[in-house]
């Protein structure tokens, strides 16, 4: 059985906890979400008025965009630190679902 005084530290202890979370920290990821979000409807919209063939050229395109961002980072190693292509892969998961 609980007294008062054990009850009220206990609620001490957890609101104190609670008020040391930084909320700016714990809401950060909210922002990034939303404009992801917001990508992914805007690119969903543009795909749809497209046609397969439009579609298949844009991501012919992207690919060899990135071939080449690859190239310039790969030749300049020290500055970009990247062994090979799946670096990169890992990188744009973050930002293109």
């Amino acid at each position: 059985m609980f007294s008062v005084g054990d009850s009220s530290s206990e609620q001490n202890d957890e609101g104190s906890a609670l008020d040391e979370s930084d909320p700016m920290k714990y809401c950060s990821h909210i922002q990034g979400r939303i404009k992801q979000t917001q990508q992914r409807v805007a690119k969903q919209k543009i795909e749809a008025t497209m046609t397969t063939e439009e579609c298949m050229k844009e991501r012919e395109i992207q690919r060899h965009q990135l071939q080449e961002i690859f190239q310039v980072m790969e030749g300049q190693k020290d500055m970009f630190g990247v062994k090979d292509v799946s670096d990169i892969q890992e990188q744009l998961k973050m930002y293109v679902q």
